[in-house]
């Protein structure tokens, strides 16, 4: 029997409600096993926790300072522009930035790199050290100005300033939104365990890719545990198969033909019956700005999924043919070309227009030899054909 209840407050913007719900769970689940917990994303509340601990909060709070490892160093190993604030980098996290010799901001072993531009990792352990507690007792997270032991949005977590809350202009300034050092850290934590971090051959740019539950739905523990599960084993699965294809080079409609095609038939299954949607944000690292106006893109995943279930077994061969036009988009020779193809798949699908699809596959097959693009079979392309039909 859960004898104390717990409300954490969200801040009302999608993608750092997103992640902090992510956060929340995974820290309570390790915490307390046999702690319930609901999700009301899209609610000023966003996360409601039941455990039979009194001390539910400092559990959380150990969980969350054993994080420190070379697997979230991996995933925050991108570069975050902290503003005309020079940032202090523990010498010890330099082990996890080397090789990034020649890039815009080289390590040199000795914590130097702070000065404008710092990774995200070390960030992550210097908010880590600030926090105190992970539980706060005000609804209204976001402040528009400058408080003891606050921190900055504009590092490149959320999107949030692009909807007016601030004005970027490259300094610090009264107009700047802070938040408890105990957010940041919960967004790098969730953006480590459930987003898919790209970094495209641009230094000044990262990519995320964050998949998000029904937005306004109350989801009872069961439901929010299993869509927790899903969502890992999803970004897990990505961050094995994306490594050969470029996000950054993508058509944005192409995004989500393309990033289904990596994943297994479970968690396609999975993705589908939940509805997840596709939360992408390109950052411009320099500025510290989305590179879209708006902040971010979403997308619903279903109608792609359902295409590539109904194939059946003939997934596979198209799967194959994704992937391989995605993987050769570094060949400046062929990039436009396989654009336009993967443009025309996408439209096909989302379309219903089976005349499109026939063209995409023609335009594949006239593709030169030395591209290797494996071609579905006959059978694979009926099927094809009849699923947009049906779709």
């Amino acid at each position: 029997m859960s004898a104390f209840k717990y409300k954490f407050p969200g801040v009302g913007d999608r993608v750092v409600d997103t992640l902090l719900l992510y956060a929340l769970s995974d820290l309570a689940k390790k915490a307390d096993p046999e702690a319930s917990f609901e999700w009301t994303l899209g609610h000023d509340v966003i996360f409601t926790l039941h455990s039979s601990h009194s001390n539910i909060q400092n559990k959380m709070l150990t969980a969350l300072k054993n994080a420190r490892s070379m697997t979230v160093a991996n995933r925050l190993k991108f570069w975050l522009n902290i503003g005309s604030k020079k940032w202090t980098v523990d010498p010890k996290v330099c082990i996890y930035c080397v090789g990034k010799k020649g890039e815009a901001h080289p390590c040199n072993l000795k914590g130097d790199c702070g000065a404008g531009n710092a990774p995200a990792y070390s960030i992550f352990l210097g908010n880590l050290n600030d926090v105190n507690t992970i539980d706060w007792a005000q609804a209204q997270l976001l402040l528009k100005h400058k408080q003891g032991g606050y921190k900055t949005l504009y590092i490149g977590l959320s999107p949030f300033w692009s909807k007016g809350v601030r004005i970027w202009g490259s300094k610090w300034d009264d107009k700047s939104s802070y938040i408890p050092a105990q957010v940041q850290v919960l967004l790098l934590y969730g953006l480590a365990h459930y987003a898919v971090i790209e970094k495209p051959p641009s230094a000044q740019t990262f990519i995320e890719l964050i998949f998000s539950p029904p937005f306004g739905t109350y989801l009872e523990h069961p439901d929010a545990q299993r869509f927790l599960e899903l969502i890992k084993r999803i970004v897990n699965r990505f961050s094995l198969g994306v490594r050969g294809i470029r996000i950054g080079e993508l058509p944005i409609k192409t995004i989500p033909l393309v990033l289904l095609s990596q994943m297994d038939l479970p968690s396609m299954m999975g993705l589908c019956r939940e509805r997840l949607s596709l939360l992408f944000i390109a950052y411009d690292i320099d500025r510290a700005v989305p590179k879209n106006p708006r902040g971010y893109e979403e997308w619903s995943l279903t109608e792609v999924g359902n295409f590539y279930l109904n194939l059946g077994m003939h997934f596979w061969d198209f799967k194959c043919m994704i992937e391989d036009l995605a993987g050769h988009l570094s060949r400046d020779k062929f990039r436009a070309r396989i654009q336009s193809i993967l443009m025309d798949f996408s439209y096909a699908v989302s379309g219903k227009d089976v005349w499109l699809l026939n063209d995409a596959l023609l335009k594949t097959r006239f593709l030169p030899k030395e591209l290797s693009i494996h071609l579905p079979t006959r059978d694979a392309i009926l099927e094809a054909q009849r699923v947009i039909k049906r779709i």
